[in-house]
């Protein structure tokens, strides 16, 4: 039989003092803590690195972007050159055929990467932000303000204009 010595004793156990103040957090909770703030911290950089790689390769894409565009402003000299060899030439010419070969093989690569010619005909209304005026010239049948005849083409390499259609204005 036990004692009632001994019921009290299990009763109350004692205390060992830890020496931690009940208004300090405990070492489990400062861990907790100082896990959080590195996570959101590494959450921070991890965010801050993938916008790094965006702005990056806009960057860079912009770089060869414009890089490619001088490379096509000078190539369109090229084209205008053909033009006028071709003029020069008969049509029916063996050397104009071979001129308008090359040509469309120019021109081809050059749309596969982006170029387009400018749409613009005779009667219409004159754009500034996609043609040049070079003249004026009195016309008769057309209206103020449209093209009277297109002196040289006009380009845009991805949709940015790099040469404006080149145009005289019926007044």
């Amino acid at each position: 039989m036990a004692s009632a010595n001994d019921s009290e004793q299990k009763r109350e156990a004692p205390r060992v003092h830890d020496g931690t103040d009940a208004s300090e957090p405990s070492e489990w909770e400062r861990c907790r803590k100082e896990r959080d703030e590195y996570l959101a911290g590494w959450q921070r950089a991890r965010a801050d690195f993938a916008n790094y790689k965006k702005d990056e390769t806009a960057r860079i894409t912009q770089l060869v972007r414009f890089a490619q565009e001088g490379l096509v402003e000078e190539l369109l000299l090229v084209l205008d050159s053909f033009d006028l060899a071709g003029a020069s030439l008969g049509q029916e010419s063996q050397e104009y055929k071979s001129f308008a070969l090359i040509k469309s093989q120019l021109v081809g690569i050059l749309k596969r990467h982006g170029l387009e010619e400018i749409p613009v005909a005779q009667g219409d209304r004159f754009d500034p932000s996609f043609h040049e005026a070079t003249e004026t010239v009195d016309h008769e049948t057309l209206e103020s303000g449209t093209v009277a005849a297109v002196v040289y083409k006009g380009y845009r390499y991805q949709d940015k204009v790099v040469r404006p259609a080149k145009v005289k204005i019926a007044q």
